[in-house]
């Protein structure tokens, strides 16, 4: 059985922002290919600086980003070939849609792949009947709901074909029902061989959905390996200054041994508390 090929690697990487601000400070950081890694810690963390560096939006001031294996470059024509396998999603859908209908900012990323129409057509419509869009097709990206948006801008980044895709807080300003609808997304992009990374301070929503996780805290990476893990260490937790996921909580508070398999989320949860329930009252 082959070892699991990491993807992306950060080594070393100090990033300073104009005024001598430092945003990241030796970060060391890795992503495995097809696992979904949450990457963890508070707001202004510096999460989203760490990001950007993962498809040359930024550049560190010292240190390395290799792909694969091998450094990467910040020529042009790198750039377009590294940005082509690493597709970025930020935060604010409206800081990254500007075309006129929804299918066109679909088609705007494969057409500046240089892909025929025939091509950037098939892309649009599979991708439409992905994320579940053809209703909004010709509809204008502003008029439309922040979850809208954010399938929108995820949409426009997936058509593009990346190997990996990386999201800025996508939970960010979504009810339950929303939240819900983008994982089951992100799960479906999962499915067809894709690498998924995404920061958020939800340790709940990464307790329940991540493979990997990594804590994050004053511009370095403080901790990383399987979520499960990582995230009922209480010790590396309170360090991000994070609290402990909430059903693990809850389990340890009813006094469950490590036998058990301390469940992932809210419905497992329930679960499990059924079962003690019953096997309290024999």
């Amino acid at each position: 059985m082959s070892l699991p090929r990491t993807l992306m690697a950060v080594k070393g990487v100090d990033h300073d922002y104009p005024g001598g601000v430092e945003a990241l400070s030796g970060v060391d950081f890795t992503i495995t290919h097809g696992r979904n890694l949450a990457l963890l810690g508070p707001n202004g963390a510096g999460k989203s600086t760490l990001l950007m560096h993962l498809n040359g939006l930024l550049r560190p001031r010292r240190g390395a980003i290799l792909l694969d294996g091998k450094p990467v470059s910040y020529r042009r024509s790198f750039l377009r070939e590294w940005r082509s396998r690493v597709g970025f999603v930020f935060q604010n859908p409206d800081e990254q849609i500007f075309a006129a209908t929804v299918a066109d900012e679909i088609a705007y990323g494969p057409a500046n792949l240089g892909l025929n129409a025939g091509e950037i057509a098939q892309r649009v419509e599979t991708v439409m009947n992905q994320l579940d869009l053809h209703a909004l097709s010709h509809r204008p990206p502003h008029m439309l709901s922040l979850g809208q948006k954010k399938r929108v801008a995820i949409a426009g980044v997936v058509a593009m074909n990346p190997e990996l895709l990386i999201l800025d807080e996508p939970t960010a300003g979504l009810d339950h029902k929303g939240v819900t609808k983008l994982l089951a997304i992100l799960s479906d992009i999962k499915a067809l061989g894709k690498t998924v990374v995404l920061s958020t301070h939800d340790v709940d929503l990464a307790y329940g959905w991540a493979d990997d996780a990594a804590l994050f805290s004053q511009g370095a990476v403080i901790a990383q390996g399987e979520a499960e893990t990582v995230l009922t260490d209480g010790e590396q937790m309170a360090a991000a200054g994070l609290p402990m996921p909430v059903a693990w909580a809850v389990m340890n508070a009813l006094g469950v041994d490590d036998r058990v398999t301390i469940p992932r989320n809210r419905e497992q949860l329930m679960v499990c508390c059924s079962r003690l329930k019953d096997r309290d009252a024999l």
